[in-house]
């Protein structure tokens, strides 16, 4: 884990995710509790906030090949969520699709994270 330079517009985003971080992680693991294939889909979805919270942190943890593929992971669970679920909220659309963008942001997009991590060869 290593940390890299401050952006002021990456740290906005880190307490929306601590906030959501801390609401999932309650409502998935603790209040209700899951079966197996619930936990693997929960613990999924909360990999995948940590990695959005490390980007609003601007900290490199494990490889970038591995938040790629946690994402197309993630965004596989995600839709076969929307398949199974008969209702639509635009709220929750809206709160997901930011976890979503920044994890993107943070697997494929940002090279400024990323660039440094290659140039030191850890």
């Amino acid at each position: 884990m290593q940390l890299t330079k401050w952006k002021s517009f990456r740290l906005l985003w880190t307490p929306w995710f601590i906030l959501h971080l801390y609401i999932y992680v309650n409502l998935s693991f603790f209040t209700e509790l899951p079966d197996a294939i619930q936990f693997i889909r929960s613990f999924i979805t909360t990999t995948l906030l940590t990695g959005c919270l490390f980007y609003s942190l601007g900290i490199r943890c494990f490889t970038r090949f591995f938040w790629q593929v946690l994402f197309i992971i993630a965004s596989i669970d995600e839709l076969l969520g929307w398949y199974e679920s008969s209702e639509f909220d635009l709220f929750n659309f809206g709160v997901i699709t930011t976890f979503y963008i920044v994890a993107a942001l943070y697997a494929f997009q940002n090279k400024k994270i990323w660039g440094e991590h290659h140039k030191n060869g850890t």
